[in-house]
């Protein structure tokens, strides 16, 4: 697969990137939601650490109960910078990804 540029991307890239952006910004990060970073300047949910941690953190002992932990924990992190960081990782890992297998192969 070849390598995405700045200069490679397209509007369907965005199409791709754009829900997996969203669903990141929108949920706030451990430190923000337990007052050790400030927020970000877009709305987030309004959830506390306490709900963070119990019910969007993967712990494979909660299986099959919280089973949605699978897939929220993608979208939790620990401060901005884990975030900004695996945005950024998405973005030029899974595009290669997302042009071969098509938006509906990725689930957008």
């Amino acid at each position: 697969m070849a390598a995405v540029g700045w200069r490679n991307l397209s509007l369907a890239d965005a199409k791709v990137v754009a829900p997996y952006a969203v669903a990141f910004a929108a949920i706030p990060t451990l430190a923000a939601a337990g007052g050790r970073e400030h927020y970000p300047p877009w709305p987030v949910l309004p959830l506390s650490t306490t709900t963070l941690l119990n019910h969007f953190t993967f712990v494979r002992a909660k299986l099959p109960a919280r089973w949605w932990s699978l897939l929220s924990s993608a979208f939790t992190h620990l401060d901005a910078n884990h975030r900004d960081s695996n945005l950024l990782s998405l973005l030029f890992s899974a595009l290669p990804l997302a042009r071969r297998l098509g938006s509906r192969g990725m689930g957008a």
